[in-house]
């Protein structure tokens, strides 16, 4: 599988493709995207998936220069709820730490 993202642009009515601020707005998505390398962040949680049968993982910074995900181990976690909005909430076994033995890197 190829994770191709395809990015849109949805400028609003009145405004036409070739103005100078949509197409710095676009540009600039362009270049997050390619920061987030779509294809590699795909390949590695699809690979989870098919090894671990689910993936788990929490984004620990969205902002306009930062993408990053946190994997967490899927042994340790588990989704029964939902919150307000319908998003899964995490359980996180701790007992995970105490599979560290080194003390200094726990």
């Amino acid at each position: 599988m190829k994770y191709i993202g395809i990015l849109i642009p949805n400028p609003s009515a009145g405004n036409e493709l070739s103005t100078p601020y949509i197409q710095k707005r676009y540009n600039n998505a362009l270049d997050y995207l390619d920061k987030i390398n779509l294809p590699e962040l795909l390949t590695r949680i699809s690979m989870k998936v098919l090894i671990d049968g689910c993936y788990y993982g929490v984004l620990q910074n969205v902002s306009r220069s930062d993408f990053v995900i946190f994997d967490l181990p899927a042994k340790y976690c588990r989704s029964n709820f939902r919150d307000f909005h319908g998003n899964d909430v995490i359980e996180f076994n701790v007992l995970y730490f105490n599979t560290i033995t080194d003390e200094k890197v726990r």
